[in-house]
């Protein structure tokens, strides 16, 4: 067997001659970016497979990878890329589909010797591996590598649904992974208990070569003695070249995305910003230690070059300003019965049902529908916000035991003083702290209760829904009853009880127009884009200089997905208001950089900035500062002493048909 070399193998097609187009659909994201998914689902799969339960630290590492030149080729080379890989790629290339065009383009990349390859490494610590047999449904390397996207994930873990490595071999640009592990079972199984375990897939379009039909789906991996399967196999050295080797004594697993391809093309530092925004936004319980379990989440981002490593980012606490605020209302410093005044907290209780489950499974039994408290925690901010943070205040951010954010609910109703924004936390199931004493009531009701809100999940787990099937199919309940929604409409009215009424708070005699001025966007306002939005904007950066009274304006504007050609890009700032019309801020020291830093041509109409991103450029960068002093204001007496730096800004970026040159 050590005399062999591993290969790709795939299953000749059926009797049927029933062919397959290869993984096509696509998973429901809702408002989550790809890489927000990638996080998500990839922190989520590790915590539920951690080892130690309780008192323990969860790593997990992101590497990211950049080939090109002789490194890219020797890669290549080590997947069997030539003469194997490719031309089943290839050969899979023959239907008028997106699938297709999605392979082809990836193939063209690859194949192309000025063009990097970027591979994406996803590594966990102190977790299961994958274990188990070859075929054993039960052990996590069959349902990670093998079983078609389905999962054994049950009880109180996070996951309920098998899309997460979906959504990885989605973004591969040709639908290839490959998984590396040192599993806690090696012993178990009769081997060194630093085996390291190494073995690929991929899903194509069933295809033709050398008139054989092939199957969907091929594995890596060292023949079977009937040479009829591919197995999982251990090679030090190959896992070495393709960047899947394991520090020994170090249980986990690694998988690996070959031919990252993002809808929107980042660098290395951009794709870095995002995995660090979407761990504290979606994960901060776990970074600061928060919930009963007392798991702690530390994330490693790393950067290479070929293989010299960049960069290291080390996430191991929350330190974005946005989210910090959620932190402060969980933790509950200075509790108070209402919250007026700014920096003060309250926890109360809502109260809710948790229906009747009639299946059972191996954790969770039948039960009765029981009634229960969800504890609900709240901060009031500071008077102004950093207007980066302004699309994060007002928001209640729904989590249960299991430490991930489900989501950052945002209330229809607003009935408080909007001078002050409140940020809130719902807990549920596990998650409340303070049940967890009770070791009865931690092992019955809350556990329930936390199986209760993981069925009603969506595929992702990004939002509490009665239309989940796997609530439908495991709880009874008026089918015309939509308690979701009702919760919604008792945290909207708990909100109204805590923060409303007036606020007693010191703040600046600013007058009442000026208080409807109140948060920044990222469009909407202004004008009605006449195409629709052909590009999105990232890293938005706004500095107030309070010597001019001025604001300093970055952004990155990125071509969306699919978008070809030319594109005549209009983007304006202006004030957040109900009752004035809308006026665009003046602006000065305006550059517009390509990806090489060159500087594109624009024009300004009426404060609008109008420029050409070229079909070579899928992104450019945009600076300048805004002169809100020169904006003309109808009612100046309204607006007399007022101060610039809590003036809140909408940001409009869109796309046109005909240029204004």
């Amino acid at each position: 067997m050590s005399k062999q070399k591993p290969t790709w193998k795939f299953d000749e097609l059926r009797d049927s001659g029933v062919g397959e187009g290869g993984l096509v659909g696509d998973v429901h994201k809702r408002n989550l970016r790809e890489i927000d998914v990638i996080v998500r689902e990839s922190i989520q799969n590790a915590k539920d497979r951690l080892i130690k339960k309780n008192n323990s630290t969860l790593k997990i590492v992101f590497k990211i990878i950049d080939l090109t030149g002789k490194a890219k080729k020797d890669y290549l080379n080590s997947i069997n890329w030539e003469n194997n890989l490719s031309n089943h790629i290839n050969a899979s290339i023959n239907a008028d589909s997106t699938e297709s065009k999605h392979l082809e383009t990836g193939l063209k990349d690859i194949n192309n010797p000025k063009k990097k390859l970027r591979i994406f490494v996803i590594e966990d610590y102190g977790c299961e591996g994958l274990t188990g047999e070859e075929r054993d449904k039960k052990g996590n390397f069959f349902n990670l590598t093998k079983a078609n996207f389905l999962t054994s994930s049950a009880g109180i873990r996070g996951g309920s649904y098998g899309v997460g490595k979906t959504t990885l071999m989605k973004i591969s640009s040709i639908r290839t992974l490959f998984f590396s592990s040192i599993a806690a079972d090696n012993k178990k199984r009769g081997l060194d208990k630093n085996f390291q375990r190494l073995f690929g897939r991929i899903i194509i379009p069933s295809h033709t070569i050398k008139d054989v039909d092939y199957e969907t789906t091929g594995f890596f991996g060292m023949l079977s003695d009937d040479q009829k399967r591919a197995l999982s196999f251990e090679n030090e050295s190959l896992s070495k070249k393709i960047f899947l080797s394991r520090p020994k004594d170090q249980t986990g697993a690694s998988i690996s995305i070959v031919g990252f391809a993002e809808r929107v093309k980042r660098s290395q530092n951009e794709l870095e910003k995002l995995i660090d925004e979407a761990t504290q936004k979606y994960y901060w319980p776990l970074l600061e230690n928060l919930l009963p379990e007392k798991i702690k989440l530390s994330v490693d981002i790393i950067t290479y070059e070929n293989s010299k490593k960049i960069k290291t980012t080390t996430i191991n606490s929350v330190t974005d300003e946005c989210i910090i605020p959620f932190v402060k209302a969980f933790k509950n410093i200075n509790n108070k019965d209402k919250i007026s005044s700014e920096e003060s907290t309250t926890k109360n209780l809502i109260k809710f049902e948790v229906s009747k489950r009639i299946i059972e499974t191996d954790d969770i039994p039948k039960h009765d529908s029981f009634k229960t408290n969800l504890g609900i925690y709240l901060y009031r901010g500071k008077e102004r916000l950093n207007n980066l943070c302004e699309e994060s205040k007002n928001k209640i951010a729904f989590i249960r035991g299991f430490g991930q954010i489900v989501e950052y609910f945002k209330p229809k109703k607003t009935p408080y003083n909007a001078k002050l924004p409140y940020f809130g936390v719902l807990c549920v199931g596990t998650s409340k702290v303070d049940d967890f004493e009770n070791e009865n009531h931690r092992n019955t009701f809350l556990k329930y209760e936390e199986d209760f809100f993981r069925n009603l999940e969506t595929q992702l787990h990004d939002r509490w829904t009665i239309k989940s099937s796997n609530f439908e199919n495991n709880y009874s309940y008026k089918k015309n009853k939509d308690f979701i929604k009702d919760l919604e409409d008792d945290i909207s009215q708990k909100i109204f009880e805590l923060c409303g009424g007036s606020d007693n708070s010191k703040t600046d005699d600013v007058s009442d127009e000026l208080s409807k001025l109140l948060s920044i966007g990222k469009g909407g306002g202004g004008k009605k884009p006449p195409e629709g939005f052909r590009v999105e904007s990232s890293n938005p950066i706004q500095k107030f200089n309070p010597n001019d009274n001025s604001w300093d304006v970055e952004l990155n504007i990125n071509r969306k997905e699919d978008v070809k050609g030319d594109i005549n890009v209009v983007l304006n700032y202006s004030l957040r208001s109900e009752t004035t019309e809308k006026e665009f801020i003046p602006l000065k020291d305006i550059k517009i950089k390509d990806e090489n830093k060159n500087l594109i041509d624009h024009k300004i109409i009426n404060n609008e900035i109008h420029f050409v991103l070229s079909n070579k450029y899928n992104s450019c960068e945009f600076s300048g500062s805004l002169i809100p002093e020169e904006l003309f204001i109808t009612k100046p007496q309204d607006f007399g002493n007022y101060d610039f730096k809590k003036i809140a800004i909408l940001r409009n970026l869109y796309s046109i048909k005909e240029s204004k040159f």
